[in-house]
Protein backbone atom coordinates (compact mmCIF):
# COMPACT_ATOMS: atom_id res chain seq x y z
CA UNK A 1 0.00 0.00 0.00
CA UNK A 2 1.28 3.44 -0.95
CA UNK A 3 3.30 2.28 -3.96
CA UNK A 4 2.27 3.28 -7.49
CA UNK A 5 3.00 1.75 -10.88
CA UNK A 6 2.44 2.97 -14.44
CA UNK A 7 0.30 -0.08 -15.29
CA UNK A 8 -1.49 -2.49 -12.96
CA UNK A 9 -3.05 -5.79 -14.08
CA UNK A 10 -5.75 -7.32 -11.86
CA UNK A 11 -6.65 -10.74 -13.30
CA UNK A 12 -8.24 -12.42 -10.27
CA UNK A 13 -10.57 -9.93 -8.61
CA UNK A 14 -13.46 -12.28 -9.38
CA UNK A 15 -12.33 -14.96 -6.89
CA UNK A 16 -14.73 -15.49 -3.95
CA UNK A 17 -14.05 -13.36 -0.90
CA UNK A 18 -14.55 -16.31 1.47
CA UNK A 19 -12.96 -19.47 0.08
CA UNK A 20 -13.19 -23.03 1.38
CA UNK A 21 -9.58 -22.76 2.53
CA UNK A 22 -10.68 -20.23 5.14
CA UNK A 23 -12.02 -22.78 7.59
CA UNK A 24 -11.88 -20.45 10.60
CA UNK A 25 -14.97 -18.47 11.57
CA UNK A 26 -13.71 -15.10 12.76
CA UNK A 27 -15.72 -11.90 13.15
CA UNK A 28 -16.49 -8.98 15.46
CA UNK A 29 -19.52 -9.37 17.70
CA UNK A 30 -22.13 -6.73 18.47
CA UNK A 31 -19.81 -5.17 21.07
CA UNK A 32 -16.97 -4.92 18.57
CA UNK A 33 -14.90 -7.73 20.11
CA UNK A 34 -12.89 -9.95 17.83
CA UNK A 35 -14.43 -13.43 18.10
CA UNK A 36 -13.46 -16.86 16.79
CA UNK A 37 -15.88 -19.78 16.69
CA UNK A 38 -13.73 -22.87 17.25
CA UNK A 39 -16.35 -25.16 15.74
CA UNK A 40 -15.47 -24.01 12.22
CA UNK A 41 -17.91 -23.36 9.40
CA UNK A 42 -19.68 -26.69 9.72
CA UNK A 43 -20.42 -26.39 13.42
CA UNK A 44 -20.73 -22.65 13.98
CA UNK A 45 -24.04 -20.86 14.34
CA UNK A 46 -25.46 -19.55 10.99
CA UNK A 47 -25.34 -15.94 12.20
CA UNK A 48 -21.64 -16.35 13.10
CA UNK A 49 -20.87 -17.75 9.64
CA UNK A 50 -22.82 -14.89 8.04
CA UNK A 51 -20.92 -12.28 10.10
CA UNK A 52 -17.64 -13.93 9.11
CA UNK A 53 -18.64 -13.83 5.42
CA UNK A 54 -19.56 -10.13 5.64
CA UNK A 55 -16.21 -9.23 7.17
CA UNK A 56 -14.32 -11.37 4.65
CA UNK A 57 -16.09 -9.53 1.84
CA UNK A 58 -15.32 -6.16 3.45
CA UNK A 59 -11.63 -7.08 3.62
CA UNK A 60 -11.63 -8.13 -0.04
CA UNK A 61 -13.31 -4.84 -0.95
CA UNK A 62 -10.52 -2.99 0.83
CA UNK A 63 -7.91 -4.98 -1.08
CA UNK A 64 -9.74 -4.30 -4.36
CA UNK A 65 -9.57 -0.57 -3.62
CA UNK A 66 -5.85 -0.84 -2.85
CA UNK A 67 -5.25 -2.76 -6.09
CA UNK A 68 -7.06 -0.43 -8.49
CA UNK A 69 -5.63 2.75 -6.95
CA UNK A 70 -2.00 1.72 -7.48
CA UNK A 71 -2.04 2.62 -11.20
CA UNK A 72 -0.71 5.96 -12.50
CA UNK A 73 -1.72 5.52 -16.16
CA UNK A 74 -3.59 2.28 -16.71
CA UNK A 75 -5.40 -0.35 -14.66
CA UNK A 76 -6.64 -3.51 -16.42
CA UNK A 77 -9.34 -5.60 -14.75
CA UNK A 78 -10.33 -8.98 -16.15
CA UNK A 79 -13.76 -10.50 -15.66
CA UNK A 80 -16.19 -12.80 -17.42
CA UNK A 81 -18.98 -15.28 -16.94
CA UNK A 82 -17.63 -16.63 -13.66
CA UNK A 83 -19.49 -19.01 -11.36
CA UNK A 84 -20.48 -17.54 -7.99
CA UNK A 85 -19.30 -14.13 -9.14
CA UNK A 86 -21.64 -12.38 -6.71
CA UNK A 87 -19.62 -13.53 -3.70
CA UNK A 88 -16.45 -11.83 -4.91
CA UNK A 89 -15.48 -8.24 -4.17
CA UNK A 90 -15.70 -7.35 -7.88
CA UNK A 91 -19.08 -9.07 -8.21
CA UNK A 92 -20.37 -7.20 -5.18
CA UNK A 93 -19.24 -3.94 -6.80
CA UNK A 94 -20.50 -4.55 -10.33
CA UNK A 95 -23.64 -6.55 -9.64
CA UNK A 96 -24.74 -10.12 -10.29
CA UNK A 97 -23.32 -10.10 -13.83
CA UNK A 98 -19.82 -8.69 -13.73
CA UNK A 99 -19.73 -8.71 -17.51
CA UNK A 100 -22.84 -6.56 -17.86
CA UNK A 101 -22.02 -4.43 -14.84
CA UNK A 102 -18.54 -3.66 -16.16
CA UNK A 103 -19.92 -2.80 -19.58
CA UNK A 104 -22.51 -0.45 -18.06
CA UNK A 105 -19.83 1.27 -15.96
CA UNK A 106 -17.66 1.80 -19.03
CA UNK A 107 -20.60 3.26 -21.01
CA UNK A 108 -21.33 5.68 -18.15
CA UNK A 109 -17.71 6.93 -18.05
CA UNK A 110 -16.41 6.60 -21.63
CA UNK A 111 -13.64 9.15 -21.10
CA UNK A 112 -12.21 7.13 -18.20
CA UNK A 113 -13.03 3.48 -18.84
CA UNK A 114 -12.72 1.36 -21.97
CA UNK A 115 -14.51 -1.96 -22.28
CA UNK A 116 -13.48 -4.75 -24.64
CA UNK A 117 -14.96 -8.20 -24.99
CA UNK A 118 -12.82 -11.14 -25.99
CA UNK A 119 -14.74 -14.01 -27.49
CA UNK A 120 -13.32 -17.48 -26.96
CA UNK A 121 -11.57 -18.93 -29.96
CA UNK A 122 -13.18 -21.95 -31.56
CA UNK A 123 -11.20 -25.11 -31.20
CA UNK A 124 -9.36 -26.27 -34.29
CA UNK A 125 -10.72 -29.52 -35.72
CA UNK A 126 -8.73 -32.56 -34.78
CA UNK A 127 -8.13 -34.95 -37.69
CA UNK A 128 -9.04 -38.55 -37.05
CA UNK A 129 -6.11 -40.60 -35.84
CA UNK A 130 -4.64 -43.37 -37.92
CA UNK A 131 -5.17 -46.80 -36.38
CA UNK A 132 -1.91 -48.02 -34.90
CA UNK A 133 -0.58 -51.29 -36.25
CA UNK A 134 -1.39 -54.14 -33.97
CA UNK A 135 1.61 -55.54 -32.16
CA UNK A 136 2.10 -57.11 -28.77
CA UNK A 137 3.08 -54.64 -26.06
CA UNK A 138 5.41 -55.52 -23.20
CA UNK A 139 7.26 -53.45 -20.64
CA UNK A 140 11.01 -53.55 -20.92
CA UNK A 141 12.81 -54.88 -17.88
CA UNK A 142 14.93 -52.47 -15.84
CA UNK A 143 17.85 -54.27 -14.20
CA UNK A 144 19.30 -51.16 -12.53
CA UNK A 145 18.66 -49.59 -9.13
CA UNK A 146 17.43 -46.03 -8.65
CA UNK A 147 18.96 -44.58 -5.51
CA UNK A 148 17.44 -41.44 -4.11
CA UNK A 149 19.88 -39.83 -1.65
CA UNK A 150 18.39 -38.64 1.62
CA UNK A 151 18.50 -34.86 2.02
CA UNK A 152 18.05 -34.70 5.80
CA UNK A 153 19.05 -37.45 8.19
CA UNK A 154 20.11 -38.00 11.80
CA UNK A 155 22.33 -40.41 13.70
CA UNK A 156 19.31 -42.57 14.56
CA UNK A 157 18.20 -42.49 10.92
CA UNK A 158 21.61 -43.75 9.82
CA UNK A 159 21.81 -46.57 12.34
CA UNK A 160 18.16 -47.59 11.87
CA UNK A 161 18.82 -48.06 8.16
CA UNK A 162 16.19 -45.53 7.07
CA UNK A 163 18.39 -42.61 5.89
CA UNK A 164 15.72 -40.23 7.10
CA UNK A 165 15.60 -38.17 10.23
CA UNK A 166 14.48 -40.21 13.23
CA UNK A 167 13.91 -39.14 16.84
CA UNK A 168 16.69 -40.12 19.20
CA UNK A 169 15.82 -42.46 22.03
CA UNK A 170 17.63 -44.55 24.60
CA UNK A 171 17.65 -48.24 23.76
CA UNK A 172 15.18 -50.54 25.56
CA UNK A 173 16.63 -52.73 28.25
CA UNK A 174 17.96 -56.13 27.16
CA UNK A 175 16.88 -59.21 29.02
CA UNK A 176 19.63 -60.67 31.19
CA UNK A 177 19.80 -62.64 34.42
CA UNK A 178 19.39 -60.51 37.54
CA UNK A 179 20.55 -61.06 41.09
CA UNK A 180 17.91 -61.54 43.80
CA UNK A 181 15.68 -58.50 44.33
CA UNK A 182 17.11 -57.90 47.77
CA UNK A 183 20.50 -57.19 46.24
CA UNK A 184 19.29 -54.80 43.51
CA UNK A 185 19.77 -51.09 44.12
CA UNK A 186 16.76 -48.85 43.51
CA UNK A 187 18.41 -46.99 40.62
CA UNK A 188 18.54 -50.30 38.68
CA UNK A 189 14.89 -51.01 39.48
CA UNK A 190 13.81 -47.63 38.13
CA UNK A 191 11.80 -47.75 34.89
CA UNK A 192 13.70 -48.59 31.72
CA UNK A 193 13.23 -47.61 28.08
CA UNK A 194 12.39 -44.46 26.13
CA UNK A 195 10.19 -42.76 28.74
CA UNK A 196 12.90 -43.06 31.36
CA UNK A 197 15.38 -41.53 28.91
CA UNK A 198 13.09 -38.59 28.23
CA UNK A 199 12.63 -38.10 31.99
CA UNK A 200 16.37 -37.99 32.71
CA UNK A 201 17.04 -35.70 29.74
CA UNK A 202 14.36 -33.22 30.81
CA UNK A 203 15.54 -33.12 34.43
CA UNK A 204 19.15 -32.49 33.43
CA UNK A 205 18.17 -29.95 30.79
CA UNK A 206 16.20 -27.96 33.38
CA UNK A 207 18.54 -28.33 36.36
CA UNK A 208 21.04 -25.64 37.37
CA UNK A 209 24.09 -27.81 38.06
CA UNK A 210 25.30 -25.37 40.70
CA UNK A 211 22.07 -25.76 42.65
CA UNK A 212 21.62 -29.54 43.14
CA UNK A 213 18.99 -28.86 45.79
CA UNK A 214 16.61 -28.23 42.86
CA UNK A 215 16.52 -32.01 42.30
CA UNK A 216 14.15 -32.48 45.25
CA UNK A 217 11.43 -30.50 43.44
CA UNK A 218 12.31 -31.31 39.84
CA UNK A 219 12.24 -35.09 40.08
CA UNK A 220 8.64 -35.56 41.39
CA UNK A 221 7.40 -32.97 38.89
CA UNK A 222 9.07 -34.62 35.89
CA UNK A 223 8.00 -38.11 37.02
CA UNK A 224 4.41 -36.90 36.89
CA UNK A 225 4.89 -35.15 33.55
CA UNK A 226 6.18 -38.36 31.96
CA UNK A 227 3.64 -40.61 33.65
CA UNK A 228 6.27 -42.68 35.44
CA UNK A 229 5.49 -44.78 38.48
CA UNK A 230 8.90 -44.03 39.95
CA UNK A 231 7.85 -42.24 43.12
CA UNK A 232 9.31 -44.98 45.42
CA UNK A 233 12.65 -44.48 43.68
CA UNK A 234 12.65 -40.66 43.55
CA UNK A 235 15.17 -40.42 46.37
CA UNK A 236 17.55 -42.87 44.70
CA UNK A 237 17.25 -41.02 41.38
CA UNK A 238 18.01 -37.70 43.10
CA UNK A 239 21.03 -39.20 44.87
CA UNK A 240 22.35 -40.67 41.62
CA UNK A 241 22.00 -37.39 39.71
CA UNK A 242 23.74 -35.59 42.55
CA UNK A 243 26.63 -38.02 42.06
CA UNK A 244 26.61 -37.25 38.33
CA UNK A 245 27.15 -33.58 39.16
CA UNK A 246 30.04 -34.35 41.51
CA UNK A 247 31.96 -37.04 39.59
CA UNK A 248 35.25 -35.90 38.06
CA UNK A 249 34.91 -36.14 34.28
CA UNK A 250 38.50 -35.00 33.77
CA UNK A 251 41.10 -33.66 36.20
CA UNK A 252 39.53 -30.61 37.82
CA UNK A 253 36.31 -30.87 35.79
CA UNK A 254 32.90 -31.52 37.40
CA UNK A 255 29.48 -30.59 36.07
CA UNK A 256 28.85 -28.98 39.47
CA UNK A 257 31.30 -26.25 38.40
CA UNK A 258 29.52 -25.38 35.12
CA UNK A 259 27.22 -22.32 35.39
CA UNK A 260 24.13 -21.91 33.26
CA UNK A 261 25.74 -19.18 31.15
CA UNK A 262 28.58 -21.51 30.13
CA UNK A 263 26.38 -24.29 28.74
CA UNK A 264 23.93 -25.11 25.97
CA UNK A 265 21.36 -27.84 26.60
CA UNK A 266 19.78 -29.73 23.69
CA UNK A 267 22.00 -27.79 21.28
CA UNK A 268 20.52 -28.27 17.83
CA UNK A 269 22.81 -28.50 14.80
CA UNK A 270 22.78 -29.24 11.09
CA UNK A 271 26.02 -30.35 9.45
CA UNK A 272 26.44 -30.45 5.70
CA UNK A 273 27.09 -33.95 4.34
CA UNK A 274 27.53 -33.68 0.57
CA UNK A 275 28.15 -37.44 0.28
CA UNK A 276 27.97 -40.20 2.87
CA UNK A 277 27.56 -43.97 2.51
CA UNK A 278 28.20 -46.93 4.84
CA UNK A 279 31.41 -47.57 2.94
CA UNK A 280 32.59 -44.04 3.71
CA UNK A 281 32.11 -44.70 7.43
CA UNK A 282 34.06 -47.95 7.27
CA UNK A 283 36.95 -46.25 5.47
CA UNK A 284 36.85 -43.26 7.80
CA UNK A 285 37.24 -45.27 11.00
CA UNK A 286 39.35 -48.20 9.78
CA UNK A 287 42.47 -46.92 11.54
CA UNK A 288 40.67 -45.50 14.60
CA UNK A 289 42.11 -46.75 17.88
CA UNK A 290 38.84 -46.35 19.82
CA UNK A 291 37.74 -49.82 21.09
CA UNK A 292 34.14 -48.57 21.15
CA UNK A 293 34.21 -48.21 17.34
CA UNK A 294 33.56 -51.15 15.02
CA UNK A 295 34.38 -50.02 11.43
CA UNK A 296 33.16 -53.27 9.89
CA UNK A 297 29.80 -52.97 11.62
CA UNK A 298 29.50 -49.37 10.40
CA UNK A 299 30.17 -50.57 6.87
CA UNK A 300 27.23 -52.99 7.21
CA UNK A 301 24.71 -50.26 8.03
CA UNK A 302 21.87 -50.26 5.53
CA UNK A 303 21.09 -46.59 5.00
CA UNK A 304 20.82 -45.17 1.49
CA UNK A 305 23.56 -42.69 0.50
CA UNK A 306 23.04 -39.29 2.11
CA UNK A 307 23.53 -36.04 0.22
CA UNK A 308 22.34 -33.11 2.29
CA UNK A 309 22.46 -32.48 6.03
CA UNK A 310 22.87 -34.37 9.28
CA UNK A 311 20.64 -32.93 11.99
CA UNK A 312 20.86 -33.63 15.68
CA UNK A 313 20.75 -32.39 19.26
CA UNK A 314 23.73 -32.42 21.60
CA UNK A 315 22.48 -33.05 25.14
CA UNK A 316 25.05 -30.74 26.74
CA UNK A 317 27.67 -28.47 25.15
CA UNK A 318 29.67 -26.45 27.66
CA UNK A 319 32.83 -24.42 28.24
CA UNK A 320 35.18 -24.80 31.19
CA UNK A 321 38.57 -23.12 31.67
CA UNK A 322 38.75 -22.12 28.01
CA UNK A 323 37.97 -25.58 26.60
CA UNK A 324 34.72 -26.95 25.18
CA UNK A 325 33.13 -30.30 26.01
CA UNK A 326 30.18 -32.45 24.92
CA UNK A 327 28.03 -34.67 27.14
CA UNK A 328 25.40 -37.21 26.14
CA UNK A 329 23.07 -38.62 28.79
CA UNK A 330 22.36 -42.34 28.54
CA UNK A 331 19.71 -43.96 30.74
CA UNK A 332 20.37 -47.44 29.26
CA UNK A 333 20.11 -50.28 31.74
CA UNK A 334 23.27 -52.40 31.44
CA UNK A 335 22.56 -54.68 34.37
CA UNK A 336 21.63 -54.80 38.03
CA UNK A 337 25.19 -54.76 39.35
CA UNK A 338 27.41 -51.67 39.61
CA UNK A 339 30.24 -53.55 37.87
CA UNK A 340 28.02 -53.95 34.79
CA UNK A 341 28.78 -50.26 34.20
CA UNK A 342 32.56 -50.63 34.28
CA UNK A 343 34.49 -49.78 31.11
CA UNK A 344 33.98 -53.17 29.35
CA UNK A 345 30.20 -52.93 29.76
CA UNK A 346 30.14 -49.30 28.67
CA UNK A 347 32.29 -49.97 25.59
CA UNK A 348 30.11 -52.95 24.67
CA UNK A 349 27.01 -50.72 24.78
CA UNK A 350 28.79 -48.04 22.76
CA UNK A 351 29.66 -50.62 20.06
CA UNK A 352 26.27 -52.35 20.05
CA UNK A 353 24.31 -49.12 19.51
CA UNK A 354 26.98 -47.30 17.43
CA UNK A 355 27.12 -44.56 20.04
CA UNK A 356 30.81 -43.98 19.26
CA UNK A 357 29.78 -43.02 15.71
CA UNK A 358 27.28 -40.59 17.23
CA UNK A 359 30.02 -39.14 19.43
CA UNK A 360 32.31 -38.49 16.45
CA UNK A 361 29.52 -36.90 14.42
CA UNK A 362 28.76 -34.63 17.37
CA UNK A 363 32.44 -33.73 17.64
CA UNK A 364 32.32 -32.72 13.96
CA UNK A 365 29.28 -30.50 14.63
CA UNK A 366 30.98 -28.90 17.64
CA UNK A 367 34.20 -28.39 15.67
CA UNK A 368 32.37 -26.58 12.85
CA UNK A 369 30.47 -24.45 15.38
CA UNK A 370 33.60 -23.46 17.30
CA UNK A 371 35.52 -22.71 14.09
CA UNK A 372 32.82 -20.18 13.21
CA UNK A 373 32.49 -18.65 16.69
CA UNK A 374 35.83 -18.77 18.54
CA UNK A 375 38.52 -16.31 17.36
CA UNK A 376 41.75 -18.13 16.55
CA UNK A 377 40.07 -21.51 17.04
CA UNK A 378 42.41 -24.51 17.24
CA UNK A 379 40.93 -27.96 17.80
CA UNK A 380 43.71 -29.30 20.00
CA UNK A 381 43.73 -26.13 22.09
CA UNK A 382 40.03 -25.45 22.47
CA UNK A 383 38.26 -28.83 22.33
CA UNK A 384 38.38 -30.87 25.52
CA UNK A 385 36.49 -34.05 24.69
CA UNK A 386 33.16 -35.87 24.76
CA UNK A 387 31.61 -37.83 27.64
CA UNK A 388 28.81 -40.40 27.47
CA UNK A 389 27.33 -40.77 30.95
CA UNK A 390 25.44 -44.00 31.59
CA UNK A 391 23.53 -42.41 34.42
CA UNK A 392 22.50 -45.52 36.38
CA UNK A 393 26.14 -46.56 36.84
CA UNK A 394 27.95 -43.27 37.49
CA UNK A 395 29.66 -43.15 40.89
CA UNK A 396 31.35 -40.16 42.47
CA UNK A 397 33.95 -42.34 44.15
CA UNK A 398 34.75 -44.34 40.99
CA UNK A 399 35.16 -41.92 38.06
CA UNK A 400 35.88 -44.78 35.64
CA UNK A 401 32.45 -46.38 36.15
CA UNK A 402 29.53 -45.52 33.85
CA UNK A 403 31.46 -43.06 31.66
CA UNK A 404 32.80 -43.25 28.11
CA UNK A 405 35.44 -40.63 27.40
CA UNK A 406 36.87 -39.70 24.02
CA UNK A 407 38.80 -36.90 22.38
CA UNK A 408 39.31 -37.88 18.73
CA UNK A 409 42.80 -37.11 17.42
CA UNK A 410 43.21 -34.16 15.09
CA UNK A 411 43.99 -36.47 12.14
CA UNK A 412 40.57 -38.12 12.48
CA UNK A 413 38.82 -34.78 12.93
CA UNK A 414 40.46 -33.57 9.72
CA UNK A 415 39.03 -36.61 7.92
CA UNK A 416 35.58 -35.72 9.32
CA UNK A 417 36.04 -32.13 8.11
CA UNK A 418 36.97 -33.42 4.65
CA UNK A 419 33.84 -35.59 4.64
CA UNK A 420 31.69 -32.54 5.40
CA UNK A 421 33.44 -30.48 2.71
CA UNK A 422 33.40 -33.14 -0.02
CA UNK A 423 31.62 -32.52 -3.32
CA UNK A 424 29.29 -34.99 -4.91
CA UNK A 425 30.22 -36.00 -8.49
Amino acid sequence: KGLEYNAVLCPFLWTPADTARRSRVQFHDAAGRLTMDLRGKRGAAPEAVAAHAREALAEEMRLLYVAVTRARKQCVIYTGDIQQQGVSALGHLLGESMREGGKALAEALPERIAWSAVEPESAAPVPPSEPAPERPLAARSFPGAIRVPAFLTSFTGLTAGTSREEPERDEPAPERPAPPDAEVADIFRFEKGARAGEFFHEVLETLDFQQPEQLAGLIPTKLAVHGLSGAPYAGSVAAKLAEVLEVELAPGLRLRDVPLEARLSEAEFSVRLPALSPGDLRALFTDAADPALDPEALGRLRFQPVSGFLRGFIDLFFEHAGRYYLVDWKSNWLGNRPEDYDLPGVEAAMRAHHYALQAHLYVLAADRFLAARVPGYDYETHFGGVFYLFLRGVERGNPQRGIYRACPPLALVEKLRALAAAHTP
